[in-house]
């Protein structure tokens, strides 16, 4: 093992134990928490599997590995996109986030997932035999009423229309599907006057980066044949953009999590941070 990757080890086995302490168990529940909340402890929650996966991965010799670690790389910087998209969502004056506005945004993307079964179950139906599913009936959310598939105005009202315009000048809607380029786009809008917009920016070169192992291309095939050492460079500068994404996006939970232990789990995911940055030689 490089002794860079090592180095990366053991600094991820310290934010993984840290990780652990702060954030809910598995199987945790909690009574009533508005979606401008859950969708913060969700991706929080993906964040930690991620990690933990990439740390288990980074820690053996075995080369042939290294496109099983780039896919968690990928998810782990889509994870990281959509933790600022979200964020983005905060009202423009008040910097609060609307519980109704985030379960509009959310029914959007469900709706996104709808689409998806009612292909899937044609499909099915077509070479499978199996029985049609009327989603109208089961998922009237994600239809008009005169059935047809709403579109992501749809699921907006007038009262958002400060995010909904920037969101439109981002081509949200263009679209029935919410890209990764969207999700940049609208946090780049939303926070280019922030000293941490380039982390924005990493999270998004470095999912096209990853992608490039899992979409198959004749570039993507040829670097899958030649082992990258360089990568766990790009994988450190994930890490450290994925670190401020979840620290980005703790503000809506501390009633949840606690004042005490959010700001103990900043101090110390800083701290990490700074540790593997301090073995970087070269930007992305």
């Amino acid at each position: 093992m490089e002794n860079l990757q090592k180095k990366c080890c053991e600094i991820l086995e310290h934010y993984i134990a840290l990780l652990n302490d702060y954030c809910p168990k598995r199987g945790a529940k909690f009574d009533n928490i508005p979606w401008n909340q859950g969708v913060f402890l969700d991706l929080i929650h993906m964040h930690r599997k991620f990690i933990k996966a990439l740390f288990i991965l980074l820690q053996t010799d075995d080369q042939e590995l290294d496109i099983a670690i780039y896919t968690i790389c990928r998810s782990l910087s889509n994870n990281a996109l959509t933790i600022y998209y979200i964020k983005g969502f905060e009202n423009v004056d008040t910097g609060e986030l609307d519980n109704d506005l985030i379960v509009n945004e959310l029914n959007a993307i469900n709706a996104e997932y709808v689409r998806y079964l009612e292909i899937t179950n044609k499909i099915q139906h077509k070479y499978q035999g199996k029985d049609l599913i009327n989603y109208r009936a089961t998922q009237p959310f994600a239809f008009t009423e005169d059935g047809k598939y709403k579109s992501w105005n749809d699921f907006h009202s007038k009262k958002d229309i400060k995010i909904i315009n920037i969101l439109k000048e981002c081509d949200r809607g263009k679209s029935f599907f919410l890209s990764e380029q969207v999700k940049f786009n609208f946090a780049m809008k939303r926070f280019e006057n922030y000293d941490w917009k380039n982390n924005i920016v990493n999270a998004f070169i470095l999912n096209k980066v990853f992608t490039q192992y899992y979409h198959y291309t004749t570039v993507g095939g040829s670097l899958s044949r030649h082992y990258e050492s360089k990568n766990i460079e790009n994988i450190i500068h994930l890490i450290l953009t994925s670190i401020d994404a979840v620290l980005k996006c703790l503000r809506p939970l501390k009633d949840i999590l606690g004042e005490p232990q959010s700001i103990n789990f900043i101090k110390t995911a800083n701290e990490l941070g700074v540790a593997l940055y301090s073995n970087l030689k070269n930007n992305i």
